[in-house]
């Protein structure tokens, strides 16, 4: 995945591939030991780019997970928002509005799937 054009910032853009991918791998919840296996590289490696504390690494991962966390603010709100629309709806039975409901129900329905694909990939 290019991240270039993402809000990463520049110390991902010098970052190796492999470190790239191990940031990737560390924010699915995947093992040192496994990224490392995956990646080809020495596990202490991985654990020397995760120690120093003044890398581009550290910097990188620091910044994306900042990022995650923002982005899974804004889904649990977005979630929230849903149940809520969902609630108000299925109390007030005079003022039910099938399409706002049904765009509720999608969005719950797609966090669900999020969060099922998310869990997925922590366990592989």
């Amino acid at each position: 995945m290019d991240k270039s054009n993402t809000s990463t910032g520049f110390e991902y853009n010098l970052l190796t591939w492999q470190q790239q991918q191990a940031i990737d791998l560390l924010l699915l919840g995947l093992s040192q030991e496994l990224i490392a296996d995956r990646l080809q590289i020495d596990r202490e490696t991985l654990e020397c780019w995760c120690a120093n504390d003044e890398s581009n690494f550290a910097a990188s991962l620091k910044s994306r997970r900042q990022e995650w966390r923002n982005d899974m603010t804004s889904l649990k709100d977005l979630h929230d928002r849903s149940l809520e629309r969902l609630k108000q709806e299925l109390e007030d039975n005079d003022s039910f509005q099938k399409e706002e409901v049904r765009q509720a129900f999608n969005r719950i329905e797609f966090l669900s799937l999020y969060n099922y694909l998310r869990i997925t990939e922590q366990s592989a």
